[in-house]
C-alpha cells in the first residue's frame, strides 16, 4: 500500500523526482474564525474630511451609532487583540468634538451615503450628552504625560502612527462644574481640550494627569469631559465607540 502523507507543494515536487508512489489527501485545518466584525455601513456616521479639525487624520472615518467593548479597561481596549483585530480605531478627544458637532449640525450622512434623520441625529446627542439615567460612558484615544498627550494619528493607508505632543493652551485646572458643552464644541483645541476661551457651563471638566487618560461621561447627576482616568479602570456603562477607515 501506497504511504499516506499530508505535504506542501515545494515537498511534492521533490517526490515527483524521486518517482516515489504516494497519495494525496485533503488536510484537516481548523477553520480559521476572523475577529473583524462585518461592517454594515448604515450603522456609522460619515466624519468625511470637511468636518474634521486640525491634522490628527487624513482619511473619511466613519464612527457607529454604538459603543461595543462595555466594562473593558483602557489598556485592553488598546491591544490588537480588541480594537486592531477589527481594524477599528478608539476616537480621539478631537475626533470626539468633530463627531460631537456633526451630529449637532443634523446635517449627516451614513457610511453609505444615505442622510440621517434629524430625529435620529437629535435622540443620538442627547444619548451621548444628556444629564440622565442610565450611565453612559466612553473611553477616548489619549494619555497624558508630564504637559504631554500621546494618542494615535490615522495615515492614508489606514494604519496608525503613534504621536507624542506638548499640550496646548488648554485649561489646566478642574471646572466642576463647569464648561459649556456649545462653547467646548467651538473652542477646542487642536486636541480637543477646552481653552481658556470655553465658556462656564454645566458639563464638568477634569484637567489632564499625569499617567491618566480621557473618557467622557454622562449620568443622572451630570456629563463629564475627564481627562483623569485610571487606564485600568472600568465601568458596566463605559465602552468604545470603536471608528474604522471609510
Amino acid at each position: 500500500m501506497a504511504p499516506i502523507i499530508e505535504v506542501s507543494d515545494d515537498v511534492l515536487r521533490g517526490l515527483d523526482l524521486t518517482k516515489v508512489p504516494y497519495k494525496l489527501v485533503k488536510s484537516a485545518q481548523t477553520p480559521i474564525v476572523s475577529s473583524i466584525r462585518p461592517v454594515n455601513n448604515g450603522d456609522y456616521i460619515l466624519l468625511d474630511r470637511e468636518h474634521q479639525s486640525g491634522n490628527y487624520s487624513q482619511v473619511d472615518l466613519l464612527v457607529p451609532f454604538e459603543k461595543t467593548h462595555l466594562s473593558d479597561k483602557w489598556n485592553n481596549c488598546k491591544t490588537p487583540i480588541l480594537l486592531a483585530s477589527e481594524q477599528g480605531y478608539m476616537p480621539s478627544i478631537r475626533q470626539h468634538v468633530d463627531s460631537l458637532k456633526l451630529i449637532k449640525s443634523g446635517k449627516a450622512f451614513d457610511g453609505a451615503g444615505n442622510k440621517i434623520s434629524s430625529a435620529r441625529l437629535q435622540a443620538l446627542f442627547k444619548d451621548m450628552t444628556g444629564v440622565k439615567s442610565p450611565y453612559r460612558a466612553e473611553w477616548l484615544d489619549a494619555k497624558f504625560g508630564d504637559g504631554t498627550i500621546t494618542y494615535h494619528s490615522i495615515e492614508k493607508d489606514g494604519s496608525v502612527r503613534l504621536v507624542t505632543e506638548k499640550l496646548d493652551k488648554c485649561l489646566m485646572r478642574d471646572k466642576t462644574p463647569g464648561i459649556s458643552l456649545d462653547s467646548w464644541l467651538k473652542t477646542a483645541d487642536a486636541h480637543g481640550l477646552p481653552t481658556s476661551k470655553t465658556r462656564d457651563g454645566d458639563l464638568y471638566f477634569w484637567y489632564p494627569r499625569n499617567g491618566a487618560v480621557a473618557w467622557f461621561d454622562a449620568g443622572s447627576d451630570w456629563a463629564i469631559l475627564g481627562c483623569d482616568r485610571i487606564p485600568s479602570g472600568s465601568d458596566d456603562g463605559l465602552g468604545v465607540r470603536v471608528a474604522r477607515k471609510k
